[in-house]
This record gives C-alpha cells, structure tokens and sequence, in this order.
C-alpha cells in the first residue's frame, strides 16, 4: 500500500505540472496566479478523494495530506517570497485573497486528516444487519478515540482509553479479510459462555429477555417487504431492538467461550447478519471505534433523504 500512496502523490503531482502547462499555453495570461493556485489544488486535492472511494481510504487520505504538507512547504518558501512586495521592499504582502484562501484549503485539509485518522471517522453502512437500529444507506460518525489513540495504517495502539463493552455498536476490520471494515454490535466480551441456540441467546448461563413489540415490516436490500418480528433484547442492563424471522430455520446456531482479547459480535437483525456465529471472534486490536451518531441517511429504493434518521443516537 506504500506504493499506492507514493503513486497518489506522483498523480497529484503530475496534474498539478499539467494544469501549470496547459495555464502557460492558454491565451488569459490575465488569470492571477492565486487564482490558478486554488483551481489547481482544489482539482487535484478532488480526485484523490474521489480516489479515495476506490482504493483504500487511510492510504489515500494519508497522501493527500502529504500533498498538502509539501504544497503549503513550496508556497511558503518558493512563491510567497515572489509576490509583490510594498513600496519599501521589506517584506512580502499577500493581497490577493484567493492565495490566501489556497494556503487554508491546505491547513484545513491537514486538520481533516488529523481528524479523521485519529479522532472522527464516518462510515457509510452498506448492508441491513444491524436494522432496526441502523438502517442500509445510514452514514454512521464513530468514535475512534472510544478504544485508544491508535497510528492510522500501522493500527498499532499508542495507548488505551477504554475497553470494547457489551452492547457497543462497533466498526472492525473483518478478521477473515482486514481490508473489509464491518459493524456489529458486542455481544460477548472475553470469556464470556455465549450460546446462540434457536433463535435466543444466552450469556454465561443466563437467557436474555426480550419482549415481543409485534410484526415489523422490513424491506430487504432487493426491496422487496419482508414480514418480520420485532422484539426488544435486554443485554444484560442494555436495551436494544432486534429483528427475527419465525419461520426461517436457525442456522446460525453456535456455542461458544470468548478466547482471552476476543470478542463475540452480532447484527440486531439476527436472521441477516454474516456474525460471529459464522466466522468466529474479533481481536480487540481490530476495533476502529464506537458508532454514535447516524448524520445522514439515503434510502436507495426511493432515491430519497431519510430527514427523520438524521441526529440518531446510537
């Protein structure tokens, strides 16, 4: 993934000599150059990112960043230097805004990534096994610091904030494939006795409680309404919804103690969810953070903004 980056960093390069070419050869020699300053970087800064949606995001976002570094380095050194200076020739004057405004998309583009890599990280839920708590199309904030300040990339864990508790809505990397990112909820922390065994769950020996609210009317990612029961689960102190499907059979039956740094997770829609009960534990080193917001969410069968699940806690 090295090579991607320094490959990222080459392409924001190469375009920004390109734009610089084609600027040269263009009849507007009137154009500022703060002006074709900022078109320059906003484009190149526009397609990492939009590369970023293809490749994998840390390394992507990682090299927009070091773009930003050595931009904001050159322009402080090299052209900054070159402006015009005022009558006495002291120091240079910046006054024209649009450079100026060029020099912050830089620095806001830094404290984005600094944001992002160690704080803040939005997560676009692409599947429905956590309804009815989180819907398909939701776009979840999750909270990175919840579990430890960790090195973006390297994922090596500076030091710890917390532990990942029972009930937690969690991003993780997929233990069976690290570059796929999941979100499930905690269900067994280590060494914990979990038994999933006909549709209802146990803990060390203690079946949870739930109360059946009626029939739920789903819709599957085909779009097509599914007839399903709705039931609220006591996890031990901690309330949540979950989703069952009567007359399906149990496959996912499983009968389990959490392994010492392991944890036991499973999607509130139990009858569609690709879980432990399938794969296995995940190992503490693999959590990202805690979701806990939903700030926006786009319902795809109707091509429409879902207003009512904006601001969701979770």
């Amino acid at each position: 993934m090295l090579l991607v980056s320094l490959t990222l960093i080459f392409f924001a390069a190469s375009i920004t000599s390109l734009l610089d070419y084609v600027y040269l050869r263009s009849n507007y020699p009137a154009i500022s150059e703060s002006i074709r300053s900022l078109v320059s970087q906003t484009v190149v800064i526009s397609l990492v990112l939009i590369i970023a949606n293809v490749i994998n995001v840390d390394w992507a976002l990682l090299s927009v960043a070091i773009y930003a570094i050595i931009f904001k380095f050159i322009d402080d050194r090299y052209i900054i230097p070159n402006q015009k200076t005022d009558k006495n020739k002291k120091k240079p004057t910046i006054k024209d805004p649009y450079l100026e405004i060029a020099q912050d998309l830089c620095w806001f583009l830094i404290i984005l990534i600094i944001i992002r890599s160690f704080l803040i990280q939005p997560y676009r839920v692409p599947s429905g096994s956590l309804e009815p708590t989180v819907d398909t199309g939701d776009f979840i904030m999750v909270n990175q610091f919840a579990y430890g300040l960790k090195i973006p990339i390297l994922h090596y864990e500076l030091f710890s904030i917390g532990k990942p508790q029972r009930g937690d809505i969690a991003l993780f990397y997929y233990p069976k494939d690290p570059k796929k990112i999941y979100v499930k909820r905690i269900i067994g922390l280590p060494g914990d006795h979990v038994v999933y065994q006909n549709k209802r769950l146990m803990i060390n020996g203690k079946v949870m409680p739930r109360e059946d609210l009626g029939w739920y009317n789903n819709v599957n990612q085909f779009g097509v309404p599914e007839n399903v029961k709705l039931f609220k689960e006591d996890l031990i102190g901690k309330q949540h919804n979950i989703l069952l499907k009567p007359f399906t059979p149990d496959y996912g039956q499983t009968n389990i103690i959490v392994p010492k740094g392991q944890y036991f997770v499973l999607g509130d829609n139990r009858d569609n969810s690709n879980d432990s009960r399938f794969w296995g534990t995940v190992p503490e080193s693999s959590f990202i953070g805690k979701a806990f917001l939903v700030w926006l969410s786009w319902d795809a069968n109707e091509w429409r903004v879902r207003w009512n699940r904006i601001g969701t806690m979770l």
